[in-house]
């Protein structure tokens, strides 16, 4: 995806407009002058001012990926001698080039905070992919869709991610079962811990009873940031309606929480107790 910034592009624009005025006054300044030399000198094109511009222009349409215009301000900057008439034809063309080029783009814009989700997708994830590497993917596409205003697809992801984590879970409680899935493991949890308790759980997960009853809480508000909008689909949980981006920053956050928590917390599977 090409990114652009706004600022860039007025630059460019403001380099456009003054080649033109540079270029219709030369011109201008050349005609007045009878029986002048008909081409610029070195020194004569130096004090225009046109080739460093035409060069920072370059450089703008470099970040647009302007290639057309590119081209034409090369053919301007490579042209020697440089004719007087020559320079106002140069900047029609450039001019041209560049709205043509313009024509055939679709631009749409992204705030601070939605950019920073776009081009920067794992931040603040960075703990979470270390452990859970899989997660990778859902995690950068659930952010790009948050960005990109797509709240329904970026909780499918999310809820992907969590479930990426609760099938290790399942297999550190001892619940070794192919199709556990959300609701199988958080009830296994709620049973541990809210039924047993502390002296009747497996002596092997005594240790970790304080972290059990952290995930149990974050469970519930991952479910709770839900809102009864999904649906199983062969074990899998998908959204079944439409979220808003509140309700979608919501679920992140969550699921975010959840996540850390659980990288931190949860034994890889080869030290996992089975």
């Amino acid at each position: 995806m090409l990114k652009i910034n706004a600022e860039q592009f007025v630059e460019a624009t403001q380099y456009l407009l003054t080649l033109r005025n540079v270029a219709e006054n030369v011109a201008e300044h050349q005609q007045a002058r009878q029986g002048a030399v008909r081409h610029l000198t070195p020194s004569e094109r130096e004090a225009t001012g046109l080739d460093k511009r035409l060069e920072e222009l370059r450089g703008q349409c470099e970040a647009l990926d302007m290639r057309l215009t590119i081209k034409h301000v090369n053919r301007f900057l490579n042209e020697n001698p440089l004719r007087p008439e020559q320079i106002v034809a140069y900047s029609v063309e450039i001019y041209q080039r560049f709205r043509d080029e313009l024509a055939e783009r679709r631009f749409y814009s992204l705030n601070d905070k939605r950019a920073t989700f776009y081009e920067e997708a794992l931040k603040g994830w960075e703990s979470v992919v270390d452990r859970f590497a899989a997660c990778s993917f859902d995690v950068e596409e659930s952010r790009k869709c948050l960005a990109l205003e797509r709240f329904t697809a970026a909780v499918f992801h999310l809820m992907r991610i969590t479930e990426t984590a609760v099938l290790e879970l399942q297999a550190f409680l001892g619940q070794k079962d192919v199709k556990a899935h959300f609701g199988s493991v958080l009830a296994k949890l709620e049973h541990l811990v809210q039924k047993d308790g502390y002296s009747r759980v497996p002596v092997s997960l005594q240790v970790h009873y304080q972290f059990l009853e952290q995930i149990l809480t974050q469970l519930h508000a991952v479910k709770d940031s839900w809102r009864d909008k999904v649906t199983h689909v062969d074990e899998r949980i998908v959204p079944a309606d439409l979220f808003t981006e509140e309700m979608a920053m919501g679920i992140h956050d969550a699921t975010l929480l959840l996540m850390k928590k659980l990288a931190v917390g949860l034994p890889k599977p080869s030290a996992a107790i089975v």
